[in-house]
């Protein structure tokens, strides 16, 4: 790759997946929340080898159906702007910064983003179990 009038050329390249799903549980007046599964895959620059690849899993904190539909559903909109937050830190910082894997939390399927620098992974918590 040449480099461009912005700065050197990129000395890899980052695919990112973004997965947003609703979770719950109990049939009459769930308790849900969001599940952000975030698939990176870190290219060569020329796209033919994958150098590391690597998933998040973000859990929103589960309320009650009918809490998270009032004021057209604005909790479950911040809940997804927190996980786009909290996440677009995280990815950057696991992969760049931290020597250390992350761990999954909840019987495997949320990830524990408290220990991120800027403190957004503390301000909601996983999901409760």
């Amino acid at each position: 790759m040449q480099a461009t009038n912005g700065g050197p050329a990129p000395s890899h390249v980052l695919a990112i997946e973004y997965g947003l799903n609703i979770y719950g549980e109990n049939y009459i007046n769930p308790q849900i929340g969001i599940r952000v599964v975030v698939k990176a895959q870190v290219l060569s620059p020329d796209r033919k080898q994958v150098i590391h690849q690597a998933t998040w899993a973000y859990c929103g904190e589960r309320r009650h159906f009918v809490e998270m539909s009032y004021d057209d559903a604005a909790d479950l909109c911040a809940q997804m702007d927190n996980a786009a937050t909290v996440l677009g830190e995280a990815i950057p910082y696991d992969l760049y910064v931290s020597k250390l894997p992350r761990a999954l939390k909840i019987k495997g399927v949320c990830m524990d983003f408290s220990d991120l620098p800027s403190g957004i992974g503390k301000l909601r918590g996983p999901a409760r179990s």
